[in-house]
């Protein structure tokens, strides 16, 4: 893969002229942009005829209400003979066009208040009983 550097102007293109042509080179576009890099597949260039090709850069968003829990996801429960054991593997769609960017602290997932509830009902049954 060739290595072609260049800077876009003030309408974000850029040309590129005299590149090689045919199936023995291969490119690929990569944009740097906002502390993102963003590439293409690698393709050839026809050695008949010239190419245009657009790399779009999408927007971000810290929106949370564009995720979504996955079908993909797993909860995993293991029945141990006093106690259970959860474990949750949980994957994360945008269902948005733009790219999700956390905030610096990280994606904090609430529980709901049932859920305290349970841990604190299971505290209170520690002493053998139940």
């Amino acid at each position: 893969v060739a290595w072609v550097r260049s800077t876009t102007d003030t309408n974000g293109a850029v040309r590129f002229q005299k590149l090689e042509t045919g199936d023995a080179h291969e490119y690929l576009a990569v944009i740097d942009r906002n502390d993102m890099r963003m590439g293409s597949e690698r393709f050839q260039l026809p050695a008949d005829r010239g190419a245009t090709g657009e790399l779009r850069v999408p927007g971000r968003t810290g929106d949370t209400s564009v995720l979504q829990v996955s079908s993909a996801s797993k909860i995993l429960l293991d029945l141990r003979e006093e106690s259970l054991e959860v474990m949750e593997n949980l994957v994360m769609e945008n269902t948005s066009n733009q790219i999700f960017q956390a905030s610096p602290s990280g994606l904090a997932i609430p529980l709901a208040a049932r859920a305290y509830a349970r841990a604190e009902h299971r505290s209170s049954l520690g002493n053998g009983h139940g």
